[in-house]
């Protein structure tokens, strides 16, 4: 008689949660590529990338002839309006799942992210470890391009993203990154449109053929409250060696016989911080390395090129500093964060003001560089 019970019992569940959102079948969600988000004067119109699922052709390959992404819009006063009347026009629930990403257009800037991101936090169909991009002009325009493969640009970008990131050309950025990154600016990889072509110009417009299109993702741009400020390749650069992941910077060095590329490893760091009187002064040692090998010691001489390599990662270390903790006090250090947290009387004193705290700091780079 227990187990009669106990399966009716099981039978009621199953069926109360038959209609529930929280158990989705597959069928039922859109899968989504990648989001592009436009600012717009009445609001935001929101561009996806979904998966298409009947141009998939068979089980082991793709079917070259149809592109397997579809892209659909809509405007609204709100991120999650223009999200939710994509869901309604779909029919199906959004999923957007890892390794997915969200572009922001010009004009959109995350100053306050759980705000503009609010969908995304709240849905229980996103990854909220989804990447975070920006890109020149409109979202939509970069969503929405061919590139010269017949690809739609957005299905690799994560990994494009990941590649510039690895070179220190660029940075990756996650929607948790920027939800968590304190007093200090959110920096998000810069995606561009690069069209490209191997014949010559006037090749092209004999044949009416359109230019090849390219995605790359060089330098970055960091957001404050009240603007935003580009950071070169170089930049992003000085970044790598402070996030604490292995990263790789590939130097141009001279040799008798021109200039030849060089990977210098990031290691570790070593760091400290010490009060004097009214200054805050913060030391960092920034540990690289170089991999020898038969190429390196023929075409340089060891010693010289150590030197070389710590020179170049030393310069771009204190223009770094000279530029965004000299000229235009922005922390993309976390030395705010770090006085807070260590000095949380200098920080009360301050007011909680970053501009004042950073007044306060003086920040030290001695770079070392080792061929192992």
């Amino acid at each position: 008689m227990k187990r009669i019970w106990f399966f009716l019992a099981s039978a009621l569940l199953m069926l109360s949660a038959a209609g529930s959102r929280d158990t989705i079948a597959s069928l039922d969600r859109a899968m989504v590529h990648a989001v592009g988000i436009d600012r717009e004067d009445e609001g935001y119109t929101v561009t996806l990338q979904v998966f298409r699922p009947e141009s998939s052709g068979t089980e082991t390959q793709l079917d070259a002839g149809k592109a397997n992404v579809f892209v659909i819009t809509a405007s609204a006063p709100t991120v999650g309006e223009a999200m939710t009347l994509c869901e309604n026009r779909l029919g199906e629930f959004l999923f957007i799942g890892h390794g997915q990403v969200i572009v922001l257009g010009e004009g959109v800037e995350p100053d306050d992210p759980r705000r503009l991101f609010a969908y995304f936090l709240s849905s229980k169909e996103s990854y909220l470890g989804i990447h975070l991009a920006c890109t020149e002009g409109k979202a939509s325009v970069l969503l929405s391009a061919e590139l010269s493969e017949g690809a739609v640009a957005a299905q690799n970008l994560v990994n494009i993203i990941e590649r510039h990131a690895e070179n220190s050309s660029s940075v990756s950025c996650t929607l948790l990154d920027v939800l968590g990154c304190g007093e200090c600016p959110a920096v998000l990889p810069l995606l561009r449109l690069t069209k490209t072509s191997d014949s010559s110009e006037g090749q092209d417009s004999e044949s009416g053929s359109e230019p090849a299109l390219t995605v790359s993702a060089d330098g970055a741009e960091a957001f404050f409250r009240g603007g935003k400020q580009h950071l070169t390749p170089e930049e992003c650069s000085v970044l790598a060696l402070f996030d604490g992941q292995e990263r790789v910077n590939v130097l141009r060095v001279p040799t008798g016989r021109g200039d030849s590329a060089v990977t210098v490893r990031n290691g570790g760091l070593r760091k400290s911080v010490t009060k004097e009187g009214d200054r805050i002064l913060f030391s960092f040692e920034p540990e690289t390395a170089v991999r020898n090998d038969q190429s390196l010691e023929t075409l340089f001489d060891l010693a010289e090129l150590e030197e070389y390599c710590r020179r170049e990662l030393q310069g771009r270390c204190e223009a770094f500093i000279s530029r965004f903790y000299g000229d235009e006090k922005t922390d993309l250090l976390g030395l705010c964060t770090m006085v807070k947290s260590r000095y949380p009387q200098v920080w009360l004193d301050c007011g909680g003001d970053a501009e004042r705290v950073l007044g306060l700091c003086e920040a030290g780079i001695s770079v070392k560089c080792e061929i192992k």
